[in-house]
């Protein structure tokens, strides 16, 4: 009677352990109810913004531009200072946000699981060697500048004697005088026609510097021209079919102006979505699940236009164009995209 006991208590102690063992499960979380333990993750949407790229161009007479026919034999100098924009490029930038429709809670995982920094997405379940992916950001209608405006006229070049002149005509002479100088010294140099020679570094110095002022004292009569650059972001439903949508404006006054701003000629977007559906389930499919979900994303197909010579054309995955589904509970070791896709799997 004992050896039955015995042997019946073998036999009952693996359902005993597996019983009293915790296993994964993953289920749908609404934000409001009680963890009570489990880890909490998000799948990811696509935040679609375009990019608008205009750049400046900025001219500027120099103090002596009518001298510079006379004193330089040069016809082409800048007269009349001018500002005028146009259209650089558009690019496409994606920021993944939470999916309020798409967080899970997770409860007895032994695996470990890293985040995505800062952000409610997972990076990977399991042990990876390499499990680093970029994590795209933005900010929308986000405006930055980029660039300097070199507009400033170096007169204090020219010495004490010519600054205290008053006549412009004598100045102008001056700078004149002092260009040929520098040419004469450069071609001095570089042809070894100096009473001393200097060594290799203090030539290419003093070549710079030669270079430098002769820039300067001729852009006394030839005027300045310089570039800067503004961008600003717009954001776009990628779920939306849209047809010659205008997003922006370029003015060669204003630069990247509003919509509905006429003054400029318009940036246009077609957006053409693919939708991609889930398949149906069964209810005894659909509670058997304890694996972890992703993303089964849909596409979408952006096309943007400016003037006659300008078309860029993506294609983009867009989670919220698809669905989302389940990895079969024996799959431990995960890596995911930023998109909330998989990557990789073992």
């Amino acid at each position: 009677m004992k050896r039955f006991l015995v042997f019946a208590m073998m036999a009952l102690l693996p359902v005993a352990i597996f019983a009293g063992k915790k296993e994964r499960e993953v289920k749908k979380y609404d934000k409001h109810s009680p963890r009570l333990g489990a880890m909490v993750y998000a799948l990811p949407r696509t935040h679609v913004q375009i990019e608008i790229k205009a750049t400046c161009t900025i001219s500027k007479p120099g103090p002596f531009a009518q001298y510079a026919e006379r004193f330089l034999a040069s016809y082409d100098a800048i007269m009349k200072e001018s500002r005028v924009w146009s259209f650089q490029s558009a690019d496409i930038i994606e920021k993944f946000i939470v999916d309020t429709a798409k967080i899970y809670a997770v409860t007895g995982e032994t695996e470990e699981v890293e985040f995505v920094d800062g952000e409610e997405f997972l990076k990977s379940v399991g042990s990876w060697e390499e499990n680093g992916h970029k994590h795209a950001k933005g900010h929308p209608f986000k405006l930055t500048n980029t660039g300097t405006a070199d507009t400033t006229f170096h007169i204090e070049l020219l010495g004490e004697e010519a600054l205290t002149s008053t006549s412009i005509p004598k100045m102008a002479e001056r700078a004149a005088k002092q260009i040929f100088m520098l040419r004469e010294a450069r071609m001095s140099i570089l042809s070894c026609d100096v009473s001393h020679q200097p060594d290799g570094k203090a030539t290419k110095e003093i070549l710079k510097r030669i270079d430098s002022e002769e820039k300067e004292l001729t852009a006394l009569f030839m005027g300045k021209k310089a570039t800067i650059s503004k961008s600003r972001r717009f954001t776009v439903n990628p779920s939306e079919i849209k047809s010659n949508l205008i997003i922006a404006r370029i003015s060669t006054i204003e630069g990247i102006t509003s919509p509905e701003d006429m003054i400029g000629t318009p940036v246009y977007v077609n957006t053409t979505p693919k939708i991609v559906t889930a398949p149906e389930e069964t209810k005894k499919a659909r509670k058997a699940h304890k694996g972890y979900f992703y993303n089964v994303p849909g596409a979408v197909r952006i096309v943007i236009r400016h003037g006659e010579n300008y078309t860029s054309t993506h294609i983009l995955d867009i989670p919220q164009n698809g669905y989302a589904t389940w990895l079969a509970p024996t799959v431990r070791n995960i890596l995911f995209n930023s998109n909330g896709t998989i990557r990789k799997m073992k």
